[in-house]
């Protein structure tokens, strides 16, 4: 579970910026979203399991979802920080880029930290707190290049392993490799557990297939149940079949049927006289138009649709295994309904009993309602006119009422985050 993520000289954001999944104590409402575990040096009782992001269009909530995107591939060695065509840095500032991570996993909390200028790796620290804080390794490169590196007391042989060793990148996944036991955990949390959805376009049919088939049952049956209850306008199905090869018989009856399921739950019907023998499926909702019922492929679906079961099996794949979910815009083409519903997936103790958690940006403000989020799970990102610099802070630092209604405040400019609409004369 993420506990704390921020990042200094990136993209827009000029200064320190931090985000927060620790619950405020005295919010009393919704415990149901924040997932009770005792977590040492935090003075909480537990993580909040979603954050939703607001803010003006070009203020900075999408730099958040990159820079996570970014350092993680650094992390990963998916990007070497001495090769980058450039770094991303605010612009004119010429300092470090620095990015920092705390992470509940196995019962221990974790704070990795690290930064970068245009030569590479600068320097990173990883330390662990399965109670009191303790120092695994931390690594400090030198004004001539080599890099300085001190060791935990109970992590011998790491200044060793990396003795010589002037490669400017990152080293957490070498120790992970020389078997460092929480190099190996940090490096499966950034690997296994922290997710960022590119939702940048529309997932193609195929892609969105392949993700449906790819479902565990139990996963799939998930997912079935969680869009059970959309009202989509389609009123029928029609499996079209063709010659396929042995091989593709086996897979096909498997997705067809699992096709067959997607249909019952948006329809609350099952289909009718479909057989399958030794024959490609392809498949078409069926919708009533002008006294015609009218076929179209998962392709020529609404947006609204395809967006819905892409999300649905994101999420419910983030809640199985107990992973952190960053989505940019997550009410795109979605009706705010159908997102109340999904998001609350995650507040449901029975379903998300791993501590999964969602992170989103959106401008959709029927999370300030009061329905589904806690006043601590609201952030707000606004960019200053006059330095272009973002800055990301939250909800409670207003000390908000319970009974306040934030919708309406919001939209008065009471906690800022809001576009500036010039009127045209």
């Amino acid at each position: 579970m993420l506990l704390e993520f921020s990042f200094k000289n990136f993209r827009s954001v000029k200064d320190e910026a931090v985000l927060s999944m620790l619950p405020v104590n005295s919010y009393k409402e919704h415990q149901e979203n924040v997932h009770p575990c005792s977590i040492p040096g935090t003075g909480t009782d537990g993580v909040l399991t979603a954050a939703a992001i607001y803010g003006p269009n070009a203020s900075g909530k999408t730099n958040l979802l990159r820079a996570v995107h970014f350092s993680r591939n650094l992390v990963l060695g998916i990007t070497h920080p001495a090769h980058l065509p450039r770094r991303q840095s605010f612009v004119g500032n010429s300092g470090p880029t620095s990015f920092s991570y705390t992470f509940y996993t196995d019962g221990t909390r974790y704070e990795y930290e690290f930064a970068l200028d245009d030569d590479g790796a600068l320097s990173e620290t990883l330390s662990v707190s399965p109670k009191a804080k303790r120092l695994v390794y931390e690594r400090s490169r030198n004004d001539d290049g080599t890099y300085s590196v001190k060791q935990g007391s109970k992590y011998t042989g790491i200044v060793t392993k990396l003795k010589g060793y002037t490669d400017p990148g990152f080293v957490l996944g070498m120790l992970a490799n020389y078997g460092i036991e929480p190099c190996v955990k940090a490096m499966r949390w950034f690997a296994d557990d922290l997710v960022v959805a590119n939702r940048e376009a529309p997932i193609p049919d195929a892609e969105l297939m392949d993700k449906l088939a790819a479902l565990g049952e139990t996963k799939f049956k998930k997912v079935i149940k969680a869009i059970s209850s959309a009202d989509l306008g389609i009123t029928g199905v029609q499996l079209k079949v063709d010659d396929m090869t042995e091989d593709e018989k086996s897979a096909q009856k498997e997705n067809a049927d699992k096709l067959a399921a997607v249909f019952e739950a948006l329809t609350g019907q099952k289909p009718n006289g479909v057989e399958i023998p030794d024959k490609k499926v392809a498949m078409q909702f069926r919708h009533e138009i002008g006294g015609h019922s009218v076929g179209f492929g998962l392709d020529d679906e609404s947006l609204g649709t395809r967006t819905m079961l892409d999300l649905a099996v994101d999420f419910i794949d983030a809640i199985d295994a107990g992973r952190t979910l960053f989505v940019d815009e997550v009410e795109r083409s979605l009706h705010p309904m159908l997102l109340e519903s999904l998001v609350a997936l995650f507040s449901d103790p029975d379903l998300n009993e791993h501590g999964a958690q969602l992170i989103f940006t959106t401008h959709d403000l029927s999370f300030l309602r009061g329905g589904e989020l806690r006043r601590d799970q609201i952030w707000f990102v606004e960019k200053d006119p006059q330095s272009g610099s973002s800055d990301i802070y939250p909800l409670s630092s207003f000390s908000p009422r319970k009974d306040e209604s934030l919708i309406n405040r919001y939209l008065y400019g009471a906690y800022g985050a809001v576009p500036y609409v010039e009127k045209v004369s």
